[in-house]
């Protein structure tokens, strides 16, 4: 095994490393530029399964929010059916299903609103954010960077170049940024 010096801090790292221990510095994509040995760029047959998320999310939430309202109905029934003598459990069945559809609502209007995606291309290389309800979604050629609820999610393209992600906050609107220095990770 033999030793090179990390162009970033100095200190000796093994020629296998990925990156730096010491700072973290991406030593692949370093060598990788210098050699200008890049991957080839995936075909573009993966982004359509997450440019029809957001769509399919939406489906989902209204489904969720038409099967909250047919469940309302039969406790709404028994209310106006049994007009003196209303059974308890059709009071606080109607009663949970009311606020079950008020916060099914809400999330089915912010889910109109939030979730959406956008694809970028640098340099032949596929990039897609994806605003979920739950999660923020960043994918570098059919590769999940990151998956959390986050505003600001990076990455690197396999040439080296760091993706940035951010998402507004009311609206989930996606703005894309490419630089030529690399993210660097703690991992």
């Amino acid at each position: 095994m033999s030793l090179t010096k990390c162009p970033d801090c100095g200190h000796e790292v093994s020629t296998y490393a990925e990156i730096c221990p010491n700072c973290g510095y991406p030593l692949k994509m370093k060598l990788a530029k210098e050699q200008g040995d890049y991957p080839e760029p995936l075909d573009d047959s993966w982004m359509n399964k997450w440019k029809d998320k957001p769509a399919k999310d939406k489906l989902v939430l209204t489904l969720v929010y038409l099967l909250n309202l047919v469940a309302i109905v039969p406790f709404i029934v028994f209310l106006f059916v049994f007009n003196e003598t209303v059974p308890y459990w059709a009071i606080v069945g109607a009663i949970v299903f009311a606020f079950i559809s008020i916060f099914t609502f809400s999330i089915w209007i912010a889910g109109f609103i939030c979730l959406k995606s956008k694809s970028v291309n640098c340099d032949g290389y596929n990039v897609i954010a994806v605003a979920g309800i739950f999660h923020n979604y960043l994918i570098i050629e059919d590769e999940i960077k990151e998956r959390v609820h986050n505003r600001h999610l990076d990455g690197n393209l396999p040439n080296g170049k760091h993706v940035k992600a951010d998402f507004a906050a009311w609206d989930s609107s996606i703005r894309i940024s490419i630089k030529d220095e690399p993210y660097r990770t703690s991992e």
